[in-house]
């Protein structure tokens, strides 16, 4: 079996509930046993969200059933459906149309509180964003990153940098549902360095960890920093305040990054903010 198989998170839904009591009894177990045996890099907040999505009225997922749902349609359902209520969303879907609608528009409709419609507003949306585009383009809205950046009144690199940031693994979007631009470009560099296979092993072994990791503890993970073992010290040395912080153990990659930070700041390189 192939991962594009469940790409669908009612199909993954599907495959949970029919494993349920024969080769799991939890998500956690399901994740690790298609992880391990049938090989699909899946983490177990994937497959809670996925069951999660199913459980919504018929009302709200009959109007998917074209355009079908994917990872991000799925959070942003199940976030609307926390903030506004289940009733909300039904009452709304049950008067939406979904002929000749994308995916996007139909969260317009059903998710009207939560999905901001003028363009402008999603720059710190980057999946939304990226979403918008993917869609433009099968639309024939438009060709290029170009096109679409004068079209929806934004910047290209501000598409350029939703593409990215959304052509991050799944498993490690997941862990990051309302991932921001800035969060996003730093996910975006770690993959860049540590390479998507490891990143998503990483998102995985972060997915079963209890307690929930938080955001800065899931990039110390990204960067192999151990949890729990960095601590930060100040004492005063005469007139300078000394500031001391023991990571603990750290892999080798982690290591020569650290390493290089530290001797640009011993060589007096001067950092700055860049304006955007």
């Amino acid at each position: 079996m192939h991962s594009e198989t469940i790409a669908d998170p009612l199909k993954l839904a599907v495959l949970y509930r029919a494993g349920f009591g024969v080769h799991w009894n939890s998500y956690r177990e399901a994740a690790t046993t298609l992880t391990t045996r049938f090989k699909m890099n899946i983490g177990f907040a994937r497959i809670r969200e996925a069951v999660a999505v199913s459980e919504l009225p018929p009302e709200i997922l009959g109007l998917f059933a074209e355009v079908g749902l994917v990872n991000r349609t799925a959070r942003e359902l199940l976030k609307a459906a926390k903030a506004q209520g289940v009733a909300s969303l039904v009452a709304r879907a049950s008067k939406a149309d979904p002929t000749g609608k994308s995916r996007t528009d139909l969260m317009k409709l059903v998710c009207a509180d939560e999905v901001v419609v003028g363009y402008r507003t999603q720059r710190n949306k980057p999946l939304l964003l990226a979403e918008i585009y993917s869609e433009g383009l099968k639309k024939g809205k438009w060709t290029s990153a170009e096109e679409a950046a004068l079209s929806l009144g934004i910047s290209r690199k501000t598409i350029a940098r939703a593409i990215s940031i959304a052509a991050l693994p799944g498993e490690v979007l997941a862990l990051f549902p309302n991932v921001g631009t800035r969060q996003g470009e730093r996910l975006v560099h770690l993959n860049r360095i540590r390479g998507s296979k490891q990143m998503r092993a990483l998102a995985i072994e972060a997915g079963r960890a209890i307690p929930r990791l938080s955001p800065e503890e899931l990039i110390a993970h990204f960067l192999g920093i151990a949890r729990g073992k960095a601590h930060a010290t100040l004492r005063k040395s005469g007139a300078d305040l000394v500031f001391v912080c023991n990571l603990g153990p750290v892999d080798e990659l982690a290591e020569t990054m650290i390493s290089m930070l530290a001797a640009m700041v011993n060589s007096g390189l001067v950092f700055s903010r860049k304006r955007r």
